[in-house]
């Protein structure tokens, strides 16, 4: 019997894991056109005039964005490229779109790259800009706004301004610019004549009103994604060319100079914790013995990846990698067993080479379960030339089995690693050739003492910050623009000290975000992990957006997506609706809802894009009701603040020194750097609203911020035995539900045996004079795929090969029963233009109704009306 029990687990494990048949996907190809008569469609917002009232902010406590008295949330999608320039006949069906689906404001994100017709600039001259790209915005804009919708103009998203300038080492330049343009005169200059431009630039549509006086023009963001904090820029001489990292370190002298006024009190300053080199600890460090039980090394091979390492004659190691898998962490070589003291100061070095420029990334941490970093995760760029890495870093515990981890599977490029070693001790303070009066010190010098690294860390932090509101001070007073300013996405409890002047807060988050093995975005060879988000809460992107939202400012969220074709990319709307209902955000901007053409088609062949895609654009209307229309309710929910530092005030060295301790512990960890402060857990998450703040809090207990008579929300993510997991947000009329599907709490009832999971949304779309709503529409789905996707390896990629329409989804089997429904209902399944195909019988049990979804009735969307 045990036996027979244990094949009957596993048999059914399978089948979880398993995609389902074939039999259970049916065509829905959303039209381009909006019926008139479907039942989808948002109620009309009135129109914007060029001289109405503004998106305003409500200070609060808490911090909200209003037009005129009411309450405004942002739920909105991005147009990238040349989709932000469709024809005049083009934009009056995307406006139409928009609208019908909820959609109230549209984020015009990269129309600074290229020349018309993917860009804003002239074809003739890329200094000017392109008077058919304008007046085809201007028409667009117009569009919009006639329909309520507000607009969001990005300005430095992927210009490279250098290049156009003629500025030395150009090619060298981080991509787009990014960091340099942050201190540099020139592109500063440049980022304000483009703004000067387009903000300028009067539409003849709105009555020649200029762009930065436009009401319909709500919000503009300075520069995305730019943060010497991002992920992908080098703490090291490597973030720039020589030239420009002059530039900086100057800056950086003139900087030190302020603050400490002498020479003498800068080296005491560093001099702190100084200290020579400790014994060597790791073994082997040249790969001299052949892997084996008498290496200390071991290549890790997890998931479909496989590499091969070769000692060198010499010393040194290669490691070829014959495949990928979907994360690069399925490639690592690794030394565990290593003892390290919390509080200690280590420094790692070793040499790298890599037949082609690639990246690697260098980790300290447990050697087993929960598998914590210890302080130290890098990114770092190989090349063919050989480079010497070193980096110093503060354990963050005492462990005595740690490891050293070399992730190489981001890259199929062969690496070549010597001399790895690792050591306590190595940091120095003030070299002896450095000179404040000389404007001489590196931002980068070798082992540095723990306030060289902290002042280093708070100069930038600093120079971001001045950045951003000379900015913000040039849109606002120079060029007169009433629209509210944002900088860029935060990075890391320093990013987020950057935006503090802000007039709102913003963040970016992905799901499972393609990687690129080879050459970047080639649409041949990508990655994309095949896991649900809805499994993994502890790693969701939430945990990363929610303490991104500042005390005292209102928080966005302009960019987020589960990219395509991922099997669970289904749960991406429900979930960040719910979740930015339940935490009382001010927005969200799906990307994106196209990068070229904007009109819909009949197929999914990108990552991002929604408008061919029934598991993103089939919930966008539900979305909007849950979010926008405040469907699940936050108001009775507590919020907390809490503080990163011990400081008194939002700003100033004391915050910074904080600040910056946190950074050297945690990286971009603002959720871990607040669970070590005050034990915050993600399960609070679903119980509360989260705020960060730089210095203590007003108070020192929880903040309650209003009241609601309605129905509390209620939140839950449940794991169950399957190795899946439940994620839930619901009301007494709304309900959102990812993952398996089977829920029963406050009257709701979820049965939904097929398929293994499923996202499912039960959303009002109309209220009746009793409160009671009298139109209900329940969307539901599980995988969305072409006819013929060419999946290959554990369905981590297609390739080129997207297959052929008509897009399909995986229609679900099971029952949804709704509470307290009295009355007398129907229920209709919708095709995908929004109009009844037929009826869906109905089964009462007191006043609950049960509705009964099956792959027959051909659809995502049932629509329940009360008679």
């Amino acid at each position: 019997m045990l036996l027979e029990s244990l094949v009957q687990m596993l048999i059914a494990a399978l089948l979880a894991a398993a995609p389902g048949g074939e039999d259970a996907f049916v065509p829905f190809v959303i039209p381009m056109e909006v019926s008139p008569e479907s039942v989808l469609t948002a109620p009309e917002a009135g129109a914007i005039a060029p001289d109405g009232p503004r998106v305003q902010i409500d200070a609060g406590p808490p911090a909200h964005l209003r037009v005129g008295r009411e309450r405004f949330r942002v739920w909105g999608v991005n147009l990238c490229f040349g989709a932000c320039f469709p024809t005049h006949e083009q934009a009056e069906r995307l406006a139409a779109r928009l609208a019908a689906a909820g959609v109230n404001s549209v984020r015009f994100h990269h129309m600074d790259c290229h020349a018309f017709p993917r860009g804003i600039w002239d074809p003739k001259d890329r200094r000017r800009l392109s008077a058919e790209a304008l007046d085809r915005l201007d028409y667009l804009m117009d569009q919009l706004a006639r329909r309520g919708i507000y607009a969001n103009i990005n300005l430095h998203v992927s210009r490279k301004h250098s290049e156009v300038l003629g500025l030395p080492q150009a090619d060298q330049l981080p991509k787009y610019d990014k960091v340099v343009d942050l201190f540099h005169p020139a592109l500063i200059s440049a980022q304000q004549r483009y703004a000067r431009m387009l903000l300028g630039h009067r539409n003849p549509y709105r009555g020649g009103t200029r762009y930065a006086d436009d009401s319909a023009i709500a919000f503009v963001e300075i520069s995305n994604e730019d943060s010497f904090f991002a992920p992908w820029v080098p703490q090291s001489p490597d973030m720039l060319p020589g030239p420009y990292l002059e530039l900086l370190e100057r800056l950086y002298a003139a900087w030190l100079r302020e603050r400490y006024g002498s020479i003498d009190a800068l080296r005491a300053a560093w001099a702190d914790g100084a200290d020579p080199l400790g014994a060597e600890i790791v073994i082997d460090g040249d790969f001299r013995r052949p892997l084996g039980p008498e290496s200390p090394w071991t290549l890790s091979q997890r998931g479909d990846a496989r590499a091969r390492l070769a000692p060198q004659p010499g010393g040194g190691a290669r490691v070829e990698l014959d495949r990928l898998s979907e994360v690069g962490w399925h490639v690592q070589l690794i030394q565990g067993g290593l003892a390290l003291r919390g509080g200690q100061y280590y420094t790692l070095s070793f040499r790298v080479r890599a037949d082609r420029a690639r990246p690697i990334q260098v980790g300290i941490g447990q050697h087993g379960e929960p598998w914590r970093n210890l302080g130290l995760r890098e990114t770092l760029d190989a090349g063919p030339a050989w480079r010497t890495i070193r980096l110093g870093f503060t354990a963050n515990a005492d462990e005595a089995n740690a490891r050293v981890g070399l992730a190489l599977g981001m890259d199929a490029a062969a690496v070549e690693l010597a001399g790895v070693s690792l050591r306590p001790g190595g940091r120095a303070g003030l070299g002896e050739d450095e000179s404040l009066e000389a404007g001489r010190v590196e931002l980068f010098g070798p082992g540095e003492t723990a306030q060289r690294q902290r002042d280093r860390l708070a100069f930038q932090a600093v120079t971001e910050r001045a950045y951003y509101d000379r900015m913000k001070s040039f849109l606002r007073d120079e060029l007169g623009c009433g629209a509210l300013i944002t900088g860029s996405a935060v990075y890391g409890p320093l990013g987020l000290y950057g935006q503090g002047g802000m007039d709102y807060i913003d963040g970016h988050a992905y799901w499972s975000h393609p990687r690129f093995p080879g050459k970047p975005w080639d649409p041949n060879n990508w990655l994309i992990r095949r896991e649900a988000m809805t499994d993994h809460p502890e790693r969701a992107t939430f945990l990363r957006l929610a303490p991104e939202r500042l005390a005292g400012k209102p928080y966005t969220v302009s960019e987020y997506n589960h990219p395509a074709p991922n099997d669970y990319q289904a749960e991406a709307i429900p979930m960040i609706a719910a979740f930015a209902a339940l935490q009382d955000w001010d927005g969200v901007w799906l990307f994106t809802y196209a990068n070229a053409d904007t009109e819909a088609g009949d197929r999914v062949s990108s990552f991002f894009d929604l408008k061919d895609n029934p598991a993103k654009w089939g919930f966008v209307r539900a979305g909007a009701a849950i979010f926008r229309d405040g469907g699940i309710s936050s108001e009775r929910r507590s919020a907390w603040a809490h503080p990163l530092t011990d400081a008194d005030a939002s700003e100033g060295p004391a915050v910074l020194d904080g600040l910056a301790r946190h950074h050297l512990l945690h990286g971009l960890g603002i959720f871990d750097a607040l669970a070590d402060r005050h034990g915050l857990t993600w399960p609070e998450l679903l119980q509360r609203r989260m705020y960060t703040s730089f210095g203590a809090p007003a108070t020192d207990g929880p903040m309650i911020f209003g009241g609601s008579k309605g129905p509390t929300s209620y939140a839950s993510w449940t794991r169950h035995e399957t190795g899946h997991a439940t994620f839930v947000a619901a009301d007494g009329r709304n309900l959102v539900l990812t993952g398996q599907g089977t829920f029963n709490e406050g009257a709701w009832e979820v049965d939904i045996p097929e398929p293994a999971f499923v996202a499912l949304t039960v959303t009002p779309l109309r209220g009746g004079d009793s409160g009671t709503p009298d139109r209900i529409l329940i969307a539901a789905s599980g995988r969305c795929e072409n006819v013929n996707m060419g999946f290959r390896e554990n369905r981590q990629t297609v390739g080129t090969d997207w297959g052929q329409p008509p897009v399909r989804i995986e229609a679900v089997r099971g029952s949804v029963t709704l509470p307290h429904l009295d009355g007398k209902w129907t229920c209709h399944a919708l095709g995908p233009d929004g109009l009844a195909t037929h009826e869906v019988p109905l089964t009462r049990d007191g006043e609950h109704l049960r509705v009964d979804l099956s792959p027959e009735h051909g659809t995502m969307w049932y629509l329940l009306e009360r008679k």
